[in-house]
């Protein structure tokens, strides 16, 4: 498993992802919201880059929010992942970025705690979930509206909370939610299975959208190089890209969760996860 295949699987599930940031895998800073810089700022730093070239499409990317898989300080640029309207994967400068994930640590957004909350009406909460560009509309969500549940988890970058339904919880839209503290929620006799369905954010059902090379365009992504690799061309750069392998315990270990989710064995996949790397086969 290359280091790009890694840092696309842990993208997409946030178990995964604390998993490999528990290890040194993942920086504790990568996956932070960011914003591109307006088109007056972007295209000066771009053109001015060694290891990136300017290509009009980026002008799509201006202002959009991002979500960085890496950073690579020799050259002080991220590659940035975009989801939504525009579907690619990017390099861009440091200066180029605005951290949104330091804006979130301010006093606007008060510590998360506990609190009773009801789901909206099902065509509100079928909009809100389609405007959200994190997770996707199934038609079993519809039994979720007008139900009283927890917010156990604000994820305000995503525009996401997590809720507990009494032993269900799932990944929905903050704008889906009304404040209903004082209710009491009655434990539902629905039991825990450990099944990745119920958060929301499992890989089998596309519950985040896919980054799909069909809706984005590939030839839109930054063209970086190494300043000791021998081009040609120098308008042409090549991909940079970090080749290392992961060890083969770990490499073995996550592709077994990808293989045991893919086939729908939630309960062995939990168990890897609560191992937490231990040499233990699946």
């Amino acid at each position: 498993m290359t280091r790009d295949e890694l840092l696309n699987l842990v993208e997409e599930d946030p178990e995964l992802l604390a998993v490999a940031r528990a290890q040194g895998l993942v920086d504790e800073r990568a996956m932070r919201v960011v914003r591109v810089v307006a088109a007056d700022a972007l295209r000066p730093a771009v053109e001015a880059h060694k290891t990136i070239n300017w290509d009009d499409r980026l002008l799509s990317i201006c202002e959009q929010r991002g979500k960085v898989l890496q950073d690579d300080p020799s050259d002080k640029t991220a590659q940035v992942k975009f989801r939504g309207k525009i579907c690619a994967s990017v390099w861009l400068p440091w200066e180029c970025l605005e951290d949104e994930w330091m804006d979130l640590q301010d006093n606007s957004y008060p510590p998360s705690r506990p609190r009773t909350v009801q789901v909206a009406p099902v065509d509100v909460l079928q909009k809100a979930v389609e405007d959200n560009s994190w997770i996707t509309w199934k038609a079993e969500m519809a039994s979720l509206a007008g139900q009283f549940a927890v917010a156990i988890e604000d994820e305000p970058q995503y525009e996401l909370v997590k809720v507990d339904f009494g032993g269900m919880s799932r990944y929905l839209p903050s704008s889906a939610l009304l404040e209903a503290d004082g209710l009491m929620i009655e434990d539902s006799e629905e039991e825990d299975d450990d099944d990745d369905n119920d958060s929301g954010f499992d890989d089998e059902d596309q519950s985040f959208k896919e980054v799909a090379t069909s809706k984005g365009d590939p030839s839109l992504e930054s063209q970086k190089r190494k300043p000791d690799d021998d081009c040609d061309d120098g308008s042409h750069k090549r991909l940079f890209s970090h080749r290392e392998s992961l060890t083969r315990h770990t490499a073995t270990l996550f592709a077994c969760i990808a293989i045991c989710r893919a086939a729908g064995a939630c309960r062995c996949r939990a168990e890897l996860m609560r191992a937490n790397l231990r040499h233990q086969k699946c």
